[in-house]
């Protein structure tokens, strides 16, 4: 009894832990040249469609350029730019699927690009599908995002690793980290390192009930009329790694975790808002204090023509900003670079790329002024320099900040449960909670307390499977960094072991420290 009494007293010692670097583009840009904040301050401007530069790609052989994604990272050692991006290769007897492989492409001066390999060949001959890539810098590791499909698995979202990112046998087999649910798909990945955490945000484009096509005697696909509650949106999580091996956690299916942090109308063609269908986040950056989260919408959630009103698929590029990565991206810059091609997704994919210190959006679009012989309009590659404004009309003004009252997601208004119920389930369980369970669990504390539903959850069969089956060390760390929010200490360590090879229940252990003062001023509001 003593030494629960004792560790009342050891649970408030803390460890000084050394912070990541935080890594915001600002450091990269010069002070001469203009930022996203000056973008949003109305002092600087993106440069038209007509001003943007053509992007070159050369992929070796003939290859059909489709709308690409390039993130780029600069390789300092030999002053040479890299990017990740898919490269369409035919499928023997069908000449409609479309397979794609990971192709590194490199330049020298950011605009003519060529390949130089690939990644993930072994897996593209095991019938992998894998595409728009992206790829985030924490301070220790590179973290690569791409959507991925596979035998049994379609359009989800996979991650891959590595600390040496120019040795391209270095990245780790991608892993499925974000699943589709059905017609509802897990799509463009992207990751932001910021305060030491690691975010994913994916995209659902939602088909309702039914796929968007079928494919006719020939072959062909064939677009159905839309049901009319179809939208394409964005989720965000923050990600997690096991206790035992380093590895991400796998999140769950894409519609039932995360948080909608862009949400989209369930009706195509909608008129609240030229993106009030469709908000597609390719992009996430961080610059000083503000999360930009750059994107492609629009008000037709797929990149086809709309069966009920042919050419009217309106795409646009816009950026917009929060102060947290899972918070209000109410602050828009407004559209600023809008698509000419209005029968398909005219515009995509765009990127923040900084090169010699200065800001550029790289993006996909389609020519509607371009076509080739069958009347289809030509994708192309182009990057648009950020400038400084030299007349105030040359854009238009943000948009005025506004909530969507369309929220697909759970009531966020309880942030901090949410995020202590998330570290809960991924430090103790290994794995994240579903919706469902994060509204049983966020019920119970308004009811209960936050003390007493964390005892029920603790004493849970689920846990204490996981429980008995964990190392003496492990026991004790997933304990500590759940419940208190950090590592053991080394005082705490001994009189825990001591507790745990004493055959102590589970349940006193547990108690001791949640009656402790340390867990008590660490409960949320």
């Amino acid at each position: 009894m003593n030494k629960i009494k004792s560790l009342f007293l050891i649970l408030t010692i803390t460890i000084i832990i050394l912070p990541f670097q935080n890594f915001d583009i600002t450091s990269q840009t010069a002070s001469s040249n203009p930022t996203l904040n000056d973008l949003f301050e109305n002092r600087a401007v993106f440069q038209t469609l007509e001003e943007s530069e053509e992007i070159t790609i050369n992929f070796g052989a003939p290859r059909l350029i489709y709308d690409q994604k390039l993130n780029i990272i600069f390789n300092p050692s030999n002053n040479v730019y890299y990017t990740f991006t898919r490269e369409h290769r035919k499928v023997i007897g069908n000449i409609n699927e479309k397979i794609y492989k990971v192709a590194v492409l490199v330049s020298s001066d950011g605009i003519n690009f060529r390949r130089l390999t690939y990644l993930f060949s072994d897996l593209f001959d095991m019938g992998w599908n894998l595409y728009d890539m992206h790829v985030t810098f924490t301070g220790t590791e590179y973290i690569m995002t791409m959507e991925c499909a596979y035998p049994g698995v379609v359009s989800s979202v996979c991650i891959s690793k590595t600390t040496t990112p120019f040795n391209f046998s270095s990245w780790s087999r991608p892993k499925l980290i974000v699943q589709s649910s059905h017609l509802k798909s897990a799509s463009t990945g992207a990751t932001l390192f910021h305060n030491n955490k690691l975010y994913l945000k994916w995209t659902v484009i939602d088909e309702d009930k039914k796929a968007p096509y079928k494919f006719n005697s020939d072959g062909e696909r064939v677009y159905l009329i839309e049901d009319g509650q179809e939208s394409t949106y964005t989720k965000a999580i923050e990600l997690h790694k096991n206790l035992n091996d380093d590895q991400f956690i796998y999140v769950g299916e894409s519609t039932n975790v995360g948080k909608t942090i862009l949400p989209a109308e369930p009706r195509p063609l909608c008129t609240n808002g030229w993106d009030c269908n469709n908000l597609d986040i390719q992009d996430w950056k961080q610059e000083g204090q503000k999360i930009y989260a750059i994107y492609n919408g629009g008000n037709f959630y797929r990149c086809h023509d709309p069966v009920s009103d042919p050419n009217n698929n309106k795409w646009a590029l816009a950026i917009r900003r929060s102060d947290s990565p899972l918070g209000n991206y109410s602050e828009s810059t407004g559209i600023l670079i809008q698509a000419n091609d209005t029968s398909r997704c005219g515009i995509s994919y765009p990127t923040i790329n900084i090169l010699n210190n200065q800001i550029y959006m790289y993006y996909s679009y389609y020519d509607a002024n371009d076509r080739d012989p069958h009347g289809n309009s030509k994708p192309k590659i182009m990057r648009s320099k950020l400038n400084w404004i030299q007349t105030q009309t040359s854009r238009a003004n943000p948009l005025p900040s506004r909530e969507r009252s369309y929220s697909i997601n759970i009531d966020t208004s309880d942030n901090n449960i949410i995020e202590r119920i998330e570290k809960l389930y991924v430090i103790l369980l290994n794995r994240y909670p579903t919706t469902e369970e994060t509204q049983v669990w966020v019920s119970a504390i308004r009811r209960n307390g936050f003390k007493n539903a964390v005892q029920k959850f603790l004493l849970s069969k689920e846990h204490l499977i996981k429980w008995q089956n964990r190392s003496t060390n492990l026991k004790i760390k997933s304990l500590y960094q759940s419940l208190l929010l950090r590592n053991p200490d080394l005082v705490g360590i001994d009189t825990f072991n001591t507790l745990i090879l004493n055959n102590t229940p589970a349940q006193n252990i547990f108690n001791a420290i949640l009656n402790s003062k340390e867990f008590l001023d660490k409960t949320p509001n």
